[in-house]
């Protein structure tokens, strides 16, 4: 994983737009569906870590957030799916990018636990949002086995990466992200194409 500077003045307009509609615009923590885990310091431990090194299928088990996505917004606000749709499609087509992984509001105390992603392997962007810059992303380097501790800056930020496959034990990346501010994370997949994944980081960071 690495850091990208988001310079692209379009893009950083269209990130804007998202945090707007989700902070500004409208109190998803009332209508949309929430991940209650409880326990953050559990499912982010060594310990637990440890625990899942054999037989983890990728996805996570837990995690304290709100989904962003227009299919878990109870409230079926159609002005709220127009817009989200709007800025996801503005993104992809920024970007070139197809499918969205990701799209969720951390509260203060939110957190997603280790994971891979082992199951839905692929080259990916990570943006995020950090209201006071106090939250971080860490992960496992498949092989020194270093841990490496991502800080959120406030504001938008942009990691990228490669998840591994199952079958690719030296690419396999266990994650997980912990806040104690509010924090957005939308996050996009792009295949398997090194060159596009590449092009598309350097277009993120051109002014």
């Amino acid at each position: 994983m690495r850091h990208v500077y988001i310079m692209n003045e379009n893009l950083l307009d269209i990130l804007e737009g998202f945090r707007e509609l989700f902070i500004d615009k409208y109190d998803v923590t009332k209508t949309n569906t929430f991940l209650d885990g409880e326990n953050r310091d559990h499912w982010i431990s060594d310990e637990y870590l440890q625990s899942i090194q054999v037989g983890h299928d990728g996805s996570p088990e837990s995690a304290r957030s709100y989904c962003l996505k227009p299919d878990h917004d109870d409230s079926s606000n159609l002005d709220y799916r127009k817009s989200y749709i709007t800025l996801d499609e503005r993104l992809k087509t920024e970007l070139g990018v197809r499918n969205s992984a990701l799209s969720q509001l951390y509260p203060v105390g939110g957190y997603i636990g280790w994971h891979t992603n082992q199951n839905a392997s692929s080259y990916n962007l990570i943006f995020t949002w950090s209201e006071t810059g106090d939250g971080y992303f860490e992960w496992v380097d498949p092989i020194t086995k270093d841990h490496i501790r991502m800080k959120d800056k406030k504001g938008w930020t942009c990691k990228a990466g490669y998840f591994g496959s199952s079958e690719e034990t030296d690419k396999i990346i266990y994650h997980c992200a912990s806040t104690d501010s509010r924090r957005i994370t939308l996050s996009y997949t792009l295949g398997f194409n090194l060159e596009f994944w590449e092009d598309v980081i350097d277009h993120i960071n051109t002014v």
